[in-house]
């Protein structure tokens, strides 16, 4: 029999002040795209947050939120997304490496500069011995993550996931993006807790999500919108929110259309600001929500979500 799923709990740190929003209207339009950071001290011991790094501890308490409001203390499995990894920390590691000439090397950069380092902080904090995963491509780093936790929901006897996206705005990244095209460059952490069960405060429920690739225009685009909906039996009248990356107003009109690559930038795993965003539409507004997300090589992802 088919599990619903559903997103139960939810913490993002952004460059809005998304810990304590409550859907899209509380965000602004921004220029710059640096995180709102929270005080530290209110998530993380300080003893603890001396050794994280700052990607670290966005992804910590992110987590954390998302946890609490789920009110789960273990996680039988953990999916987090990154494109870039903890590269600020990489930086420091190949520096020191260049500096001490091969030498005396501080053992903490190291430590923090793998893509999984988030992951397994996650994994070794709330004690999590299931599957832990780090998803890392150069796109649809997310979704993939987003993919995998629904299958191992779906065919093993999984009950609940912790999911996250997270990236981080540096020097670095910036050099790397400029190369890879991206705009307006932005940062954020993301993390979701998914269960099949509901709880009385869940945000949304995730009913489908799929793929489209290498389209070559805005009517093919068309036709695989309407082909995902008629595919999971929805009526495209039904759909009243449009979240997502770009503006997409040519090609599929709902009442509401929301770009939220203006609120938190762009960056690899930025789809999961989107759901993000997508899931407090559906727990404001009660109505169905299509988050579409285009990469880079005219490919899509879609992800549709209800209560």
């Amino acid at each position: 029999m088919k599990k619903d799923i559903y997103i139960t709990g939810l913490g993002m740190v952004s460059p809005q002040n998304s810990l304590k929003a409550e859907n899209a209207n509380d965000f602004n339009k921004l220029e710059t795209f640096n995180c709102m950071e929270p005080d530290y001290k209110d998530f993380i011991p300080p003893s603890k947050a001396r050794r994280m790094s700052r990607i670290l501890k966005i992804s910590y308490v992110s987590a954390k939120v998302a946890l609490e409001q789920a009110g789960l203390e273990k996680p039988q499995m953990i999916n987090a997304a990154t494109g870039m990894g903890c590269l600020k920390d990489t930086t420091l590691f190949l520096q020191d490496i260049n500096s001490s000439d091969e030498t005396v090397l501080k053992p903490t950069p190291f430590i923090n500069s793998t893509h999984n380092t988030i992951a397994g902080l996650l994994a070794i904090t709330y004690k999590t011995k299931g599957q832990n995963f780090t998803f890392a491509h150069t796109e649809f780093n997310f979704e993939h993550a987003l993919l995998d936790s629904m299958i191992r929901m779906q065919e093993d006897d999984i009950s609940d996931v912790l999911l996250g996206g997270v990236d981080e705005l540096t020097e670095e990244t910036t050099l790397i993006k400029e190369n890879l095209q991206m705009q307006n460059q932005g940062e954020g952490a993301a993390f979701f807790v998914l269960s099949d069960k509901q709880t009385n405060d869940y945000y949304a429920q995730i009913n489908a999500l799929g793929f489209a690739y290498e389209l070559d225009d805005e009517a093919e685009l068309n036709e695989a919108v309407m082909n995902f909906l008629k595919t999971e039996g929805v009526d495209p009248e039904e759909i009243d929110i449009l979240v997502t990356d770009r503006d997409l107003s040519a090609v599929f009109s709902p009442e509401k259309q929301i770009i939220y690559t203006e609120y938190c930038g762009d960056y690899l795993t930025a789809s999961s600001f989107g759901l993000g965003i997508a899931a407090m539409e559906v727990k404001h507004y009660q109505a169905p929500v299509l988050l579409i997300n285009q990469n880079k090589k005219n490919s899509y992802s879609f992800v549709l979500l209800g209560k």
